[in-house]
């Protein structure tokens, strides 16, 4: 869970890893951001740090989307180059 400020913008992430010790490159990697109520907020590309193994995206609740809203999730789907799998994350996010 993270918790942000409203008004604030911060970078959201998600480590990607692999069960055995091989290189990997992240090819793409996507989110979407819900309501608890089910109502898509935003979606978009996320930026990628493979020397991290990182992806994050920027939330802006500045946005008047993001204006009655508590808390949301954060749906991550990630590619890796070679595999034919997606990787699929959530992270909570309680807006205060």
């Amino acid at each position: 869970m993270r918790t942000v400020i409203r008004g604030e913008k911060r970078y959201i992430g998600m480590s990607v890893h692999k069960r055995k010790e091989e290189k990997f490159e992240i090819d793409t990697a996507k989110y979407q951001v819900v309501s608890r109520s089910g109502n898509n907020i935003e979606t978009g590309s996320c930026e990628i740090d493979n020397d991290a193994k990182e992806v994050y995206f920027l939330l802006d609740t500045t946005n008047n989307e993001y204006k009655d809203i508590n808390a949301v999730f954060a749906y991550f789907s990630v590619e890796i180059s070679g595999l034919p799998k997606v990787i699929k994350g959530v992270v909570y996010i309680e807006i205060k």
